[in-house]
């Protein structure tokens, strides 16, 4: 059930009312305040009206966005967005080709059947709190599963994705006629901008069970084009495990991996190097990220070096790790996951003293102590005293002659 609605919006809706129209709540709120998930976008549909009646009865909102009004309101320190109830018509390929009607005698019932899934097309009346439900979102929560509305689901490529991303964020399956509709959809989704598909995909990433993503994407055959690195049956299973093992890592771990850490180790699970490089370039992932998971994909360093050479690569790494905004745990927890170390990021425990011990080693410290050196030379002197203090840890750990106990 929803929260109790707060006097400013029922404000709102009284004056809507008053005027002859009915304001609801719509989308994701509704679906979330079922689940007993906390709030996180509100939606508002008015029916009954159009921009005449907004521009009357509401004079300080404004319109925002250009293929249908959606209309701002600031009141009682909050913003709210309202939307005029809508018809589509596909006029057009890809996810904006759309004829849209909107007006007074577009019914609530109207505007709810172009919406995606039946879990986002219910509504509550903002004064009476009175619930609408008529495609069976309801049932389907309580399945726990993911339907289309109607058809006019196969008309939006887009679709394919959001579909994909709540499977992922909700935990829900894609029932079979709706997975068949996005199958559909395939030739359209190269009309998709980049940036919309990496959207769904990043919000896809913080979610509890970002594999469903992928794998509603592969039971509709919908991998291709922007995620067909990760068709590829070992490929699959790779993201599979290293999933799973995270999923167990993390609750050791006790913090959330960044959205960077998630993509870095999903990324792992592609065996080349230039899968991983192309996958990035066509999805135009930001250069943090790529430095993230390039970093991630590297050993920390190779067994044949001696301790000085080990401890020069450590000092590189961290400081690489620091330029790109990577926690050095996040490093660890993803590393140790990566190699199947059974103790997880702790035995990397190491890392974390030598990175804290490094950002205690200041210039002026080093110039104080030898006031002679200056540019390049204090430069060296610098890493020469980084290298040595990262050389004394990782001796403890390893042994002084640089071989490796755990790793």
């Amino acid at each position: 059930m929803c929260e109790q609605t707060g006097d400013e919006l029922r404000g709102i809706a009284r004056r809507i009312a008053q005027a002859g129209g009915r304001m609801y709540r719509v989308g994701g709120g509704v679906r979330d305040a079922y689940l007993g998930l906390p709030a996180k976008d509100e939606d508002f549909c008015i029916v009954g009206f159009d921009d005449e009646l907004i521009s009357r009865v509401l004079p300080e909102a404004f319109a925002v966005g250009k293929s249908f009004p959606v209309y701002r309101l600031r009141s009682g320190g909050r913003v709210y967005e309202l939307a005029l109830a809508r018809r589509e018509r596909k006029a057009g390929s890809g996810h904006r080709g759309f004829a849209v009607e909107f007006g007074q005698e577009v019914t609530l019932t109207e505007d709810l059947v172009r919406r995606d899934l039946t879990v986002n097309a219910m509504a509550i009346d903002v004064l009476t709190d009175e619930h609408y439900d008529p495609y069976g979102g309801l049932d389907d929560l309580k399945r726990r599963v993911l339907r289309a509305v109607s058809d006019a689901f196969a008309e939006d490529p887009l679709r394919v994705y959001r579909t994909a991303r709540f499977a992922a964020q909700l935990s829900f399956s894609v029932e079979p006629r709706t997975s068949a509709m996005m199958q559909r959809l395939t030739g359209e989704l190269e009309t998709l901008s980049v940036e919309r598909v990496f959207d769904e995909f990043r919000k896809a990433l913080r979610t509890a069970q970002p594999l469903r993503f992928f794998q509603a994407l592969r039971d509709a055959s919908a991998l291709f084009p922007h995620f067909g690195a990760f068709g590829e049956e070992e490929t699959f299973q790779r993201l599979k495990n290293l999933l799973a093992a995270d999923a167990t890592a993390t609750k050791a771990l006790q913090e959330p991996l960044s959205d960077e850490a998630i993509f870095a180790m999903v990324l792992l699970s592609l065996a080349r190097d230039e899968d991983a490089h192309a996958f990035c370039q066509r999805m135009r992932v930001p250069e943090l990220w790529k430095t993230a998971a390039t970093l991630l994909r590297q050993p920390l360093f190779e067994e044949n070096l001696s301790l000085h050479q080990r401890a020069e690569r450590v000092v590189q790494r961290i400081r690489k790790l620091e330029r790109c905004g990577l926690t050095i745990r996040e490093y660890a927890h993803i590393r140790a996951v990566a190699e199947g170390i059974a103790q997880g990021w702790t035995a990397y425990a190491w890392l974390l003293d030598v990175a804290e011990g490094l950002r205690a080693i200041r210039g002026e410290d080093v110039m104080r102590e030898n006031p002679a050196l200056s540019g390049p030379a204090l430069g060296r002197a610098i890493e020469q005293r980084r290298v040595a203090y990262a050389m004394n840890v990782m001796g403890i750990r390893y042994g002084r002659d640089g071989s490796v106990d755990v790793l």
